[in-house]
């Protein structure tokens, strides 16, 4: 069996781990009387030799003559797992390119074949499956195969062996020269179609569709006979086999595989009921498979995941209950039959433990269902749950595997800014320095995904800050709450000015709740433009707006960065600092092109979101992804529920960028008609500190005319309303100076910033007529004082807007656009307006600048 093991230089080739020297000894071990070395053994030989595939060794090729002999040998009790490797090795060396193939491996495959073809008549029936396996995968032409592969077939009569043989001979006909015998083959599989065995009838489907042209064709002729055979009770006969080595869930898995594309033909078969629970598992297994690839099945699928809801066995109604909830919207329909759950605390066996009330509270959280607050309220204050305590993320790209896994509580949470009043009491209870680090941390996330919705949270968040352990957590929740948390602005001074791995987030936090620029960009300039992973500070530094202009020059040179995110944040940063849109657009577009073809990276997310800030400059892109949001395939690049919410996030994206028709002649009035929430805007509008240098923001509402406007000059018609302050006099409108309009998204994001004025009045309508004003043109006054005229701030319509508010980040930032909101966040402050999806307003933003030079001003639609 050894002979001229020794006279091969292992220590000179190679494996997955290094030089191949330990080969030879492994080798010897598998041969050994003790099973469970040898099993261990070969098991150490698979992971050397094979690992996870990708390429064909050295070692590999040197150890496949003696792999052989030993599964030739009857006393080796590692044969069958021997002839495993062998299987895996043979079948690697068919799929991977040439250039991963040891050149030796071919010419020894061929010269050994024939001892392979040997074992198929071994006495023991599972080393003649394993080698049929092996037959079936390896390189050897069918004129060689076919022969050896009837005659075993003519005398075998063990079912299981059989099942092997016959997926053999569907793969070995296939290879050419394929011989004399192609045809005997094709008449033996198209008889077994009519087999009194299920599991031949399946087996002989399975053999067709490898040697078909046009195989899911070929499966779908004979669905029914598929169904009987994966539904009948001898499926489990298939976990012994050595080609597919599963039972019931495997085999339907394998078998889902015969029906690509979206029908749901084969997971409602699967979906009727059954006996079985394994059944029962597995067909909604088949079925978040199919959901997680395309969206059209949902219709068909759902009625019949809602039915069991209500089934005998926990882990039924826990996967119907999480597949429902990776719906979301689409199964909000049927969030009465999931509340019916919500007090079912059966418990899976899983090692999270996750219950099914749990799910359910997950999915009627999907759906934005106000009946999940109570249970989530009592999971926040300490209940055991099954949620994840971290998230995770589970690869899933064009893998049609659901995995049934419930996400970190933190991000169901996040998912809920509408009811962050109901929820921010038990949040706050828990922002304590003794909590442990990470829920803090985790809790804080929420706070600043909520943005000013969680502005209740501000007192303990400040205190929070005092602590060396946890003040990063805090001044994250802070910066995405926005100006409400002005008063722990010198804290965070404090801490940016301190240096350190936090420093970043600190200056950049200190930013967000209404510090100057020059301390923010002390830190973030250096830092998104010297760092060695620039892209987050990129991101924090774009926030900054024009302030950032001395950093312009740095940001270009990254443009062409060979990280795409880092690119990415550059491309937009350069975008938010300069208003460079030429430049920004087509670095951009390159890194999104791919999505027009179904390729999806998570960079592509945030950059379609930056196209769709630049406004109409971003054009290009709606023309290269104008068809992906009627697309029926799930793009997404993870499993488990993000690809259904990685595919929602990148359709709203997408969408966004798409210019919508303009509908005017809503009529307002007064300005306290908006919503009937004028007081509450102004207030929270003016409320953060008074800085000389801030910009005054208020909030455009809906034309009173029912005039079209066009996309190259928008109409101011008569004034709605003039607003004012005390320590001010008020112009009137005809010494308003010209302002300037931008094209919907052409500003940058939070580029202005609200200062605190002592109170505010709304004047009636005053008759002026109306006023011309084009675009990008920015009028200079003469410089004035707190006692001096302020420039009249006028309510006007825009047109074609186009917003995306689904981000936290940008300048139009808060609730999901698909909830048609009536609120719209600008720098975490709260703006009454009809969600801009809506497309009849947008908001308004006026833009107040003093210098030495004077005061200017200009007028811009800040989506």
């Amino acid at each position: 069996m050894w002979e001229g093991l020794e006279a091969i230089d292992w220590a000179g080739l190679e494996h997955n781990y290094g030089s191949a020297e330990d080969v030879p000894g492994l080798l010897q071990r598998c041969a050994g009387p003790d099973q469970s070395v040898a099993q261990d053994a070969a098991f150490e030989l698979l992971n050397l030799l094979y690992h996870q595939g990708g390429w064909i060794c050295s070692a590999a090729t040197a150890a496949l003559p003696f792999l052989l002999r030993l599964a030739a040998a009857p006393d080796v009790p590692s044969r069958r797992a021997v002839l495993e490797l062998v299987a895996r090795l043979a079948s690697e060396a068919e799929e991977v390119a040439e250039k991963f193939l040891h050149p030796g491996w071919s010419p020894t495959w061929e010269r050994l074949l024939p001892e392979v073809l040997v074992l198929l008549a071994d006495p023991e029936p599972e080393i003649r499956r394993a080698a049929a396996d092996v037959v079936g995968v390896c390189a050897g032409p069918g004129a060689l195969t076919l022969p050896a592969l009837l005659r075993c077939w003519r005398a075998e009569r063990d079912l299981v062996t059989r099942l092997d043989l016959v997926l053999a001979l569907g793969l070995a006909v296939r290879r050419e020269p394929a011989g004399d015998r192609a045809d005997e083959v094709g008449a033996l599989v198209r008889t077994l179609l009519a087999s009194a065995e299920p599991l031949l009838r399946l087996a002989a489907v399975h053999a067709l569709t490898a040697r078909d042209s046009t195989p899911a064709t070929t499966a779908t002729t004979w669905l029914g006979v598929v169904l009987d055979a994966v539904r009948d009770p001898s499926v489990e006969l298939w976990r012994h086999t050595s080609s597919v080595e599963s039972g019931v869930r495997g085999v339907q898995h394998w078998t889902s595989r015969l029906f690509p594309g979206a029908s749901p033909a084969f997971a409602m078969g699967l979906m009727a009921d059954h006996p079985d629970e394994e059944q029962r598992i597995g067909a909604l297994a088949q079925a978040g498979g199919l959901l997680s690839q395309w969206r059209s099945p949902a219709d068909v699928l759902l009625p019949a995941v809602v039915a069991r809801l209500d089934d005998s066995v926990t882990e039924v109604r826990y996967r119907a209950a999480e597949l429902l909830a990776c719906c979301g919207p689409a199964a909000a329909v049927h969030a009465d039959a999931v509340a019916a759950l919500l007090g079912d605390t059966a418990t899976r066996t899983s090692r999270g433990g996750e219950t099914v009330a749990d799910a359910a509270l997950w999915a009627l959280a999907r759906m934005n269902d106000p009946r999940c607050l109570p249970g989530l309220a009592e999971r926040v204050a300490g209940t055991p749950s099954g949620f994840a305590s971290a998230d995770a993320f589970i690869g899933g790209a064009g893998d049609a595997v659901h995995h049934p896994a419930l996400p970190a509580l933190y991000e169901v949470l996040a998912r809920l800014p509408d009811h962050a009043e109901l929820l921010l009491p038990v949040i706050c209870d828990r922002l304590v320095p003794t909590e442990d680090g990470r829920l803090v941390g985790q809790l804080c996330d929420v706070l600043a995904a909520w943005g000013s919705a969680a502005e209740a949270a501000v007192p303990q968040l400040l205190g929070l800050l005092e602590d060396d352990q946890r003040w990063t957590a805090a001044a994250t929740a802070l910066a995405g709450i926005g100006p409400a948390g002005n008063g722990g602005r010198e804290a965070l001074l404090a801490r940016s000015l301190a240096g350190g791995a936090g420093a970043e987030l600190a200056a950049w936090a200190y930013w967000q709740v209404g510090g100057e620029p020059g301390p923010a960009l002390k830190v973030l300039g250096p830092a998104a433009t010297e760092g060695r992973y620039p892209h987050p500070a990129l991101r924090k530094l774009a926030d900054l707006g024009s302030h950032a202009a001395a950093f312009a020059g740095r940001i270009r040179a990254m443009d062409e960065a060979a990280d795409p995110w880092t690119r990415a944040e550059a491309a937009h940063a350069l975008w938010a600092v300069t208003g460079d849109a030429e430049t920004a657009v087509p670095i951009l577009l390159d890194i999104v092109r791919d999505l027009a073809d179904g390729t999806y990276l998570p960079v592509m997310l945030p950059a379609v979101r930056h196209l769709t800030r630049m406004g109409r400059a971003a054009r290009p892109a709606v023309r290269l992804l104008g068809d992906l949001p009627a697309s029926d395939r799930r793009i997404h690049y993870f499993g488990g529920w993000r690809a259904f919410a990685e595919d929602e996030a990148l359709r709203t994206a997408v969408d966004s960028c798409s210019p919508r028709p303009t509908r005017s002649g809503s009529p307002i009035g007064e300005l306290s008609a908006v919503n009937g929430r004028t007081d509450q805007l102004l207030t929270s509008l003016l409320k953060s500190s008074a800085h000389a240098s801030r910009s005054l923001c208020v909030s455009a509402c809906w034309t009173q005319s029912s005039k079209s406007l066009n996309s190259s000059e928008l109409r101011i018609d008569a004034p709605i309303a003039m607003i004012t302050a005390d320590a001010m006099t008020p112009s009137t409108p005809s010494t308003a100076p010209t302002t300037d309009i931008l094209p919907c998204g052409a500003l940058p994001p939070r580029a202005l910033r609200a200062p605190t004025m002592p109170s505010i009045r709304a004047r009636s309508p005053s008759t002026t007529p109306p006023t011309t004003v084009q675009k990008r043109r920015t009028a200079r006054m003469p410089r004035t004082s707190a006692a001096t005229a302020s420039p009249l701030l006028r309510l006007t319509p825009v047109s074609r807007c186009v917003c995306e508010v689904s981000d936290g980040v940008a300048g139009c930032s808060g609730k999901d656009t698909s909830s048609r909101s009536s609120l719209v966040w600008f720098r975490g402050v709260a703006l009454p307006a009809k969600c801009p999806r809506a497309d009849d307003g947008c908001l308004l933003l006026v833009r107040i600048l003093r210098s030495s030079q004077g005061e200017s001003w200009s007028r811009s639609c800040g989506c």
